[in-house]
């Protein structure tokens, strides 16, 4: 899964994970909510991420991004940033969406927000580029019904610990893969 506009306008995509590098295809686009499901060829199983179960962040809860930004001149490795929810809602009260302050770059998009129970409480959308800390993800519920619209499972559950950020570095780096995307 990832955002909708990594990739828009594209028609050649790799997945690149620890083990290799896989072609992929868009099999479901939800332009409106910017969401996207790709379908990998000949990969090796992915280890599941687990939802955050209930209740959904609450302003100033610590959240950590786990992702590939600026893969092409960062080293390609995984980047890890903290910083908080900082709000409920999206630029004109768009109630799918939350803000936090994790710092984020191009290429950001597409990646999982963290709560420090370990468990995925959004995807990284988008940032206002003239706004301190202005950073917006779509919400983990709206994320599951994604998944489950899909018949995919969307496994969740409530946070039985608390685990650092590099803990939680650690336990999902094999979980996220980084998504290539090219006109040809």
């Amino acid at each position: 899964m990832t955002c909708a506009h990594v990739i828009e306008d594209m028609g050649v995509f790799y997945i690149n994970s620890l083990e290799g590098r896989y072609k992929a295809e868009p099999v479901v686009i939800d332009r409106r909510n910017d969401i996207a499901l790709l379908r990998v060829q000949g990969a090796p199983p992915l280890s599941a991420v687990t939802f955050r179960e209930g209740q959904g962040c609450e302003p100033g809860d610590t959240v950590a991004v786990l992702g590939y930004p600026l893969a092409s001149i960062s080293g390609g490795g995984l980047q890890v940033t903290q910083g908080g929810i900082s709000g409920l809602f999206g630029l004109h009260n768009d109630a799918s969406l939350f803000q936090f302050t994790a710092p984020i770059q191009p290429g950001s998009s597409g990646s999982p927000l963290f709560d420090n129970g370990g468990a995925v409480i959004g995807m990284v959308t988008s940032t206002v580029p003239d706004g301190q800390n202005m950073n917006f993800a779509v919400k983990s519920a709206l994320l599951m019904s994604f998944l489950q619209a899909c018949r995919i499972d969307a496994p969740h559950a409530r946070a039985e610990r608390s685990y650092t950020t590099t803990e939680i570095s650690r336990t999902f780096q094999s979980s996220l893969w980084l998504v290539e995307a090219s006109r040809q």
